[in-house]
């Protein structure tokens, strides 16, 4: 059997000879690759994110098939070579005068084991080939602070507390918020700039389009001020590890409906904190908004809900 026979045969055993216990794993297997990026990633649009489970798990798929195909294989002929041969007519014959019958032995293939698993590894090596690939492409995608974790290399902006001066939501009150970022990485940010933004808008028919609006307005009045201090030679900020910086945000006094919208959850109290530092993977970007409280003492903000803007 020549080299390319063998190449045949693996490809036609590797693509025909798929046993039901064998489809019905890879079938669940990339079903649960599927179900899997479906539920992690079903309101992202990043379509490298949702796809590259599935890819792993058909890459993971083929490589077990290969091997499968491989030993198998193996096997086969492995007992081609132990059965006894086939006969021929020999020019030799018998007393009857008919041709004597003479055993032929299957030929024995060198290096067959070799030449096999060889064979194997050309698909096993492309399903990592393209496994890679996926990776090096999604490995940008991941969160800044999952990357700040597995790299602990840089300084990273993130926001801080949250906390409320006057402690209860009253009308005729004027509501004052405390807002903080804090370097939460594991090195100094440099060059920073930063924006804080707070409003108080009804939610209108659809609370997820409101919280698109917002998000949107307060993310172009950010660059916008950010665009200035540039044009305008400000420098930024240095901000050490683990340090924060922190300011105070005040409505003019609560009207009545206000205080009640608050409360009942007709009006959002939303927050927004935006960050730009040399080398930043990203910028921060964080809007996210009050779950109306039970009461209107707010004075304790670990019992406070925030909920982070619709994307």
């Amino acid at each position: 059997m020549h080299h390319s026979s063998l190449r045949v045969r693996f490809s036609d055993t590797f693509l025909r000879k798929i046993g039901l216990k064998e489809m019905l794993l890879h079938f669940l297997i990339t079903l649960g690759a599927f179900l899997f990026a479906w539920k992690r990633h079903k309101v992202s649009e990043q379509v490298l994110e949702i796809s590259a489970p599935i890819v792993w798990a058909l890459s993971f798929v083929a490589i077990w098939h290969a091997v499968a195909t491989a030993i198998r294989l193996i096997r086969e002929i492995k007992e081609e070579q132990t059965i006894a041969g086939t006969e021929r007519d020999s020019v030799i014959l018998q007393g009857s005068g008919k041709p004597a019958k003479v055993p032929v032995k299957p030929a024995v293939i060198p290096f067959v084991r070799l030449r096999i698993w060889g064979t194997a590894a050309v698909p096993c090596s492309l399903a990592l080939l393209v496994s890679c690939l996926i990776w090096h492409a999604v490995k940008p995608a991941i969160s800044p602070v999952e990357q700040m974790s597995l790299t602990e290399t840089k300084g990273f902006i993130q926001l801080g507390d949250v906390w409320f001066p006057g402690k209860r939501i009253a009308e005729h009150v004027p509501l004052q918020i405390n807002i903080s970022m804090m370097n939460k990485g594991s090195m100094p940010v440099d060059d920073m700039f930063d924006c804080f933004s707070t409003t108080l808008t009804g939610t209108g028919p659809n609370p997820d389009v409101t919280d698109r609006k917002v998000h949107s307005d307060f993310l172009r009045v950010a660059l916008t001020d950010h665009g200035k201090a540039i044009d305008e030679g400000k420098p930024g900020r240095s901000l050490g590890k683990g340090e924060s910086i922190w300011t105070t945000l005040t409505f003019k006094p609560l009207s009545k409906d206000e205080t009640n919208g608050l409360l009942n959850g007709q009006t959002r109290l939303y927050i927004y904190v935006w960050a730009r530092w040399r080398d930043s993977p990203h910028d921060l970007d964080t809007c996210i908004w009050l779950q109306p409280p039970p009461t209107p003492d707010i004075g304790d903000f670990k019992k406070l809900i925030w909920h982070a803007c619709t994307k």
